[in-house]
């Protein structure tokens, strides 16, 4: 009824284990953004070995700071390049927003600096939410880490994710930064930049803190 390949597509993700992780580079040409992603299979340890030439057909979603899905088409190659017109060098492009894809992806630098700018707006109070609502911001930290941890991203990245959300206000999120945070710690305890660790895991927790503050109030479940 739709009219797309559903069986074929389909094929990819319950005939074979796993799922993919995209990792994706941009290229500014005046108003013109080509995007190249190429897909691999994710691991969480990092290790392929043996998994090179899996391939998914992946339906993707690309979202731009002026339209929330400004491309849409089907993955079903190791590599594809595809154009967004009228995008400026300054703006952000996210995939998967909304988070409904089955998959991971890895930024380049240059892409991941619009969106570290765009987390920092997205979270801050009075300010819309609407460029990179909860589920993205999320979805763009886990990610962040889960690459990382898996030796594919870089554990500086995320920490430059996550001076981001020092005015985070959803518990979720929250939920994920703490995770994180206690994980890094562990790690972080046994090495000399433990100390300067700290200080920078407390200097996300001050806006929030003086927000919500240490007493309960009167309107605050028990």
């Amino acid at each position: 009824a739709s009219g797309k390949p559903v069986a074929t597509v389909m094929n990819t993700w319950t005939k074979q284990m796993g799922f993919p992780v995209l990792n994706v580079d941009s290229k500014q040409e005046g108003t013109k953004c080509h995007i190249t992603i190429s897909q691999k299979k994710f691991c969480a340890d990092g290790n392929i070995k043996g998994f090179e030439s899996m391939l998914w057909h992946v339906p993707i979603t690309i979202a731009t700071a002026q339209k929330r899905d400004a491309y849409k088409f089907v993955l079903d190659k190791e590599s594809e390049t595809v154009t967004l017109d009228g995008v400026k060098p300054d703006d952000w492009i996210k995939l998967n927003p909304g988070q409904i894809g089955f998959y991971r992806v890895n930024y380049s630098s240059n892409m991941l600096t619009p969106l570290v700018s765009a987390l920092s707006l997205s979270c801050t109070p009075g300010i819309s939410e609407a460029a990179l609502p909860p589920q993205d911001r999320l979805g763009l930290l886990s990610d962040a880490f889960a690459l990382a941890r898996a030796g594919v991203g870089s554990t500086v990245e995320v920490l430059r994710l996550m001076k981001s959300f020092v005015h985070e206000t959803n518990f979720t999120v929250w939920e994920k930064l703490v995770s994180i945070l206690s994980v890094i710690n562990r790690i972080a305890s046994y090495s000399d930049f433990h100390p300067e660790f700290k200080v920078f895991a407390e200097s996300l927790f001050g806006a929030v803190t003086v927000r919500l503050g240490w007493e309960a109030k009167d309107s605050e479940c028990m």
